[in-house]
């Protein structure tokens, strides 16, 4: 089988396990790309996958930040100094 370049919207949502609303929310605002073909709205694969993959980051990015804070507060707390 081969693998599609473009999906639906429904199918779009679909492989991001989104509603189909949630999904068009995304696709509104900017956020996931789309193509028009012939009067369709068409999602690319790789839209999706740099959708996916900027999640990812964007998340990474958090988890350091929140882990910094976590420190910065047992530092300020006395916490490293009792160990």
């Amino acid at each position: 089988m081969v693998d599609r370049l473009l999906y639906s919207m429904l199918e779009g949502a679909e492989t991001l396990g989104l509603s189909r609303a949630g999904f068009l929310k995304l696709v509104y605002a900017g956020v996931v790309p789309t193509v028009m073909i012939g009067g369709r709205r068409l999602v690319s694969r790789k839209a999706l996958e740099s959708y996916v993959t900027q999640l990812e980051t964007d998340e990474r990015k958090r988890s350091r930040e929140r882990f910094k804070q976590r420190m910065e507060q047992k530092v300020g707390n006395g916490e490293a100094e009792r160990r």
